[in-house]
């Protein structure tokens, strides 16, 4: 409710981390119904957005409209991709009909069925691991299903109210690192934004973005159990728990394929997850 996407155009554009300081110090003082009513519409958006021209038309126009967008929040080397790579398709009756074909149709998970876990399982973490796990989220991360993106948050840390939202996340963190929400709530944290990208063939390439405090929980985990997981993972697994270790897988497979190049004994499997 308190953080939301700045307005991008029109007299009430201006940048995100005013926007959000704003409505902190409007949160702080006590101004929360008023808060409530200013949060913008966005099925009145999503409705504008369909409007207008289409095929290569609309695609070339939805490509320049997210470029001004991420070029206006300081994201310049996004705006410039959103120039050559192919904007998320609209969400039209056709399209999520071809969404629903690339997953099964099965009932929620019942989150009721599993207990919380003992406090002594989990390990503490600490509000100085949530400081630090808030801001290691890239610049123009996307909002899960709540519209709460990574950004409003670190805006926000960097506000006259840091010390109570860090309070505040640190406790929600716990909590679902433990598994003590409700079944309800863990159900939305659990849940995932879902969207349309476009396949060089034409078809339908599903996106999704997970919830915020969910990402910042896992986060968090990672950073408290550093250790504990490069012991047991390593030396094999290098994705999270060595410095540099994505580059160092990219550089070591590159290496390994130009010393094996026209061998047809050896080969390189690559799984996409």
């Amino acid at each position: 409710t308190l953080l939301c996407a700045a307005p991008r155009a029109g007299a009430k554009s201006q940048p995100q981390s005013t926007y959000t300081a704003q409505r902190c110090r409007r949160w702080a003082a006590g101004d929360r119904t008023q808060l409530m009513s200013d949060l913008p519409d966005r099925a009145v958006r999503r409705g504008r957005a369909r409007a207008g021209p289409a095929g290569a038309d609309a695609d070339l126009a939805r490509r320049h409209e997210r470029c001004f967008a991420l070029a206006a929040d300081g994201c310049f080397g996004d705006a410039t991709r959103a120039l050559t790579q192919p904007a998320l398709m609209a969400p039209t009756p056709t399209v999520v009909a071809k969404l629903r074909t690339k997953f099964e149709d099965a009932p929620p998970v019942d989150f009721s069925r599993l207990p919380p876990l003992p406090d002594a399982s989990v390990p503490d973490i600490p509000a100085d691991v949530v400081r630090r796990a808030a801001p290691h989220f890239p610049r123009n991360s996307a909002a899960g299903p709540s519209g709460l993106r990574p950004r409003h948050v670190a805006d926000a840390l960097h506000s006259s109210l840091g010390d109570v939202l860090l309070d505040a996340l640190t406790r929600i963190v716990r909590h679902v690192a433990r598994g003590k929400l409700t079944a309800d709530l863990a159900l939305h944290v659990a849940a995932c934004g879902l969207f349309a990208g476009s396949k060089k063939n034409g078809d339908v390439r599903p996106l999704t973005t997970g919830d915020y405090f969910r990402r910042l929980t896992a986060r968090a985990l990672v950073i408290v159990n550093r250790s504990m997981l490069r012991v047991a993972l390593g030396p094999t697994h290098i994705g999270d728990t060595v410095a540099g270790g994505c580059e160092i897988g990219a550089h070591i497979t590159r290496s390994y394929l130009h010393r094996h190049a026209g061998d047809s004994t050896v080969a390189v499997l690559q799984v996409d997850c």
